[in-house]
């Protein structure tokens, strides 16, 4: 039996009356570290930054169309058949996806799909908050059925918020990208999106894979992912795929899936190929304000119960960090020397932060990647003002402007520009 664990410091701030996940906007201020009972442990040093680029947009080369592979010529490998009837459950049945074996793109599982998270779509858009972008209903629905809109991004940077100002317009569903988000509990600490500011939009892959399974592959996810997206379209649908973990995105687009390449980012001599058309949005900020942005991410999941989150499993389940895959989260391996006594509160909160920014040049490194040796057409979007407006306390407006003109008109257009390159196929 492990050692008994301090106490977490309280903080001087009133807790949130609920463990529930605190809504995904641009968190407080940063906060000093509060003192707290230290058992001896070492102090770990903090990681030094490196500087990230902004990317150039390139196109993608037409490719031939998806048919039905009834009495039509055979579509291309991965693709989605054409778009039919929509597809409508009949009432009460289950919404979970079925599987399609014609369109696991080479993946040997056959495993069917897990439940997806679904909520009801909100009635109605405001045409104010999309410029001069066709809305549901008008050009997107008719050009995009086969076709998937990514977006990418480092953590903190607003990929969520994204996804969903454009799943409102297009007429789309969100498939979650992010490896840690897909497994079940733990809410806080993977940082999901909570029901109330989903708007609305259907989010698929959130919290399905129990959290006690040792890993979670890739390949898994390929089939998993494309199993939904094929639910999506087949209602005339637009799937979203959005998500920190480029692993996953490459994984689930690329027309060849090799599931022995540990790590396809550090082939010098390996160029994928895609096996859908994609309209790839990639959201970055300025290095240092992304870097203040996330030491007050971390601060606002302290406040919404993130210790006491993680601390009620830890003290039922002691082995869980070298058992599962879940135990890779930052804050599951931080916390957990604090509460085995370890090391101070202190340090490990801000071990959390030095590592959230380390995550953060990582997932950016792999995308300087894609773009620079593997040519995918990513087209960049610039939060730095946003997150800025935030932290120099503006007020709501400000920060709705500046996302409104640096990420997501700029996105739509990128869409509508998409839309445009692709029109007949």
């Amino acid at each position: 039996m492990p050692p008994a664990s301090p106490a977490p410091p309280t903080s001087p701030r009133a807790a949130p009356a609920s463990p529930s996940p605190r809504p995904r906007g641009l968190p407080h201020l940063h906060r000093p570290c509060l003192a707290a009972p230290a058992p001896p442990g070492p102090c770990l040093a903090a990681t030094g930054p490196s500087r990230g680029r902004p990317l150039s947009r390139r196109h993608l080369p037409r490719q031939p169309p998806a048919t039905s592979s009834r009495r039509q010529a055979p579509r291309a490998p991965g693709s989605f058949p054409a778009a039919g009837k929509p597809h409508q459950p009949p009432p009460g049945a289950d919404s979970t996806p079925a599987p399609d074996s014609s369109l696991a793109g080479r993946s040997s599982l056959a495993t069917p799909p897990l439940p997806v998270s679904h909520s009801p779509r909100t009635a109605g858009l405001d045409p104010a908050s999309s410029g001069n972008i066709p809305l549901a209903g008008s050009i997107f629905p008719q050009i995009l059925a086969n076709k998937f809109v990514v977006i990418m991004g480092a953590t903190g940077t607003g990929k969520m918020k994204l996804s969903i100002d454009v799943a409102k317009v297009i007429d789309g569903e969100v498939i979650n990208a992010d490896k840690m988000q897909i497994f079940a509990r733990f809410d806080i600490t993977t940082n999901k999106v909570s029901i109330h500011d989903r708007c609305g939009i259907p989010h698929h892959l959130i919290g399905v894979v129990p959290a006690t399974t040792p890993d979670f592959h890739v390949s898994f996810f390929r089939s998993l992912a494309t199993a939904t997206a094929n639910f999506i379209v087949r209602r005339n649908l637009m799937p979203v795929i959005v998500g920190g973990s480029n692993s996953l995105i490459h994984g689930l687009l690329v027309d060849y899936f090799d599931s022995s390449l540990a790590n396809p980012f550090a082939l010098a001599n390996y160029w994928p190929s895609l096996r859908f058309q994609c309209c790839f949005l990639r959201i970055h900020a300025n290095e240092l304000v992304l870097d203040e942005y996330l030491n007050h991410c971390v601060d606002d999941m302290v406040d919404a119960s993130l210790v006491k989150e993680l601390k009620d499993y830890f003290d039922a389940s002691s082995n869980f960090v070298q058992q599962t895959r879940l135990g890779k989260a930052i804050g599951v391996k931080e916390l957990g020397k604090y509460f085995m006594g370890h090391q101070s509160y202190c340090d490990a909160i801000e071990e959390m932060k030095d590592n959230t920014q380390s995550l953060a040049k990582a997932q950016n490194a792999k995308i300087h990647h894609m773009v620079d040796i593997w040519g995918w057409p990513i087209f960049s979007l610039d939060a730095t003002e946003t997150i800025r407006a935030h932290i120099n306390g503006s007020d709501h407006m400000a920060e709705a402007k500046a996302w409104q003109r640096d990420v997501s008109g700029p996105a739509l257009n990128a869409i509508s520009e998409f839309c445009n390159n692709f029109n007949g196929f």
